[in-house]
């Protein structure tokens, strides 16, 4: 039997997860409080067992919508962002077209690309890790490729492009452009409008219909403290939407995740509270990471981020990393000499800072 093409494919490598303080995947440091998962137990008890879950996920994308001033009716609802996009990737393109990414980025977008056998073109981003909006049309231009994908603000570097420059990028090309906003919840350029504006009429159904017919903008409830659900959302126009709801799984976001999410999601005050509180923390980490690279400027390079995160560059990261790891504490090791930490509580930071 030939499996040349699963033979081909590298899993997803999600860290260590051995260490007391795990700084390593992006997850939110605040556990939920118990008001809340009373909520969430009170509605995953009233889901019928018995019963199929709802294949539209209508009440959570109601939830969501009302919580990111959009139109219930262009939300999608995923196993996570990751389903999403694979979904769009084998939804929107055959076998031997092109994507266009840039690197560093989301690594399952390449990993999804093979499953899907189409082609990556890779940007390959600058020393400071910024992606070059100019450069990507170029590359577009000359590549003609069927999709573009990338993380506003990215993952795993924390750069970010304005919402006027990512609708540049969408404005000027004629092929799809996915955006994955998975961690906009701590940056404010989001292309689908601002939680903090719930229920406003100038950022409800006017924003979703305004979009152009060639965007998927993704978000998730991974970053905002609620990783243990895998829900992710995707927004687009109507077309798009239909596309979506008709290639995914009939019943792809079960019940009881749906029933937590749609709890969760009506919790925004909390969750902008500790959004906030969680880019303080990051805030602070920066610069404490900063003061270690005054005092030793060739050692290390500390990238500011928009996101939950931060990043560090160093000739002696991998040495690092492993130095962490003996102390008990979990740093993601990347390439080209990164160190992508993630923020933990007042109490975690310090000691990885000692």
């Amino acid at each position: 039997m030939n499996f040349e093409k699963a033979d081909k494919l590298t899993p997803y490598n999600p860290g260590t997860g051995e260490c007391a303080i795990r700084l390593d995947a992006n997850e939110s440091c605040f556990s939920t409080p118990e008001r809340i998962r009373d909520k969430i137990v009170r509605a995953v008890k009233e889901a019928a067992f018995n019963r199929y879950p709802d294949p539209l996920a209508t009440k959570v994308c109601k939830a969501f919508a009302t919580a990111y001033g959009v139109d219930p009716a262009f939300v999608t609802a995923g196993n996570g962002s990751d389903e999403l996009i694979s979904i769009i990737i084998n939804t929107f393109v055959s076998k031997g077209q092109k994507v266009l990414m840039a690197e560093p980025d989301f690594s399952m977008y390449h990993f999804y690309c093979a499953l899907a056998e189409c082609e990556p073109v890779v940007l390959q981003k600058g020393d400071d890790l910024s992606l070059s909006v100019d450069q990507l049309l170029a590359v577009a231009v000359r590549e003609k490729p069927a999709m573009i994908i990338f993380s506003n603000p990215c993952n795993p570097t924390g750069q970010g492009i304005s919402r006027k420059e990512a609708m540049r990028i969408v404005k000027s090309v004629d092929c799809l452009v996915v955006i994955d906003e998975a961690y906009m919840d701590f940056w404010d350029e989001s292309l689908i409008g601002d939680p903090q504006v719930v229920g406003s009429q100038s950022t409800g159904s006017q924003i979703v219909s305004s979009l152009p017919e060639n965007l998927i903008v993704l978000r998730t409830c991974s970053k905002m403290g609620f990783a243990a659900l895998r829900l992710g959302f995707a927004v687009a126009p109507a077309k798009l939407t239909g596309y979506l709801r008709a290639a995914k799984s009939p019943y792809n976001v079960n019940a009881l995740t749906q029933a937590a999410g749609a709890a969760v999601l009506g919790e925004q005050g909390w969750l902008r509270e500790t959004a906030a509180k969680t880019v303080a923390l990051k805030n602070s980490l920066e610069e404490s990471l900063g003061e270690i690279q005054a005092q030793h400027p060739r050692a290390i390079h500390v990238f500011e981020t928009h996101t939950n995160f931060t990043l560090v560059r160093s000739a002696k990261a991998a040495r690092i990393a492993a130095m962490l790891f003996d102390a008990g504490i979990s740093v993601r090791f990347l390439p080209e000499n990164l160190l992508r930490i993630t923020s933990g509580t007042q109490a975690e930071n310090k000691a990885l800072i000692a």
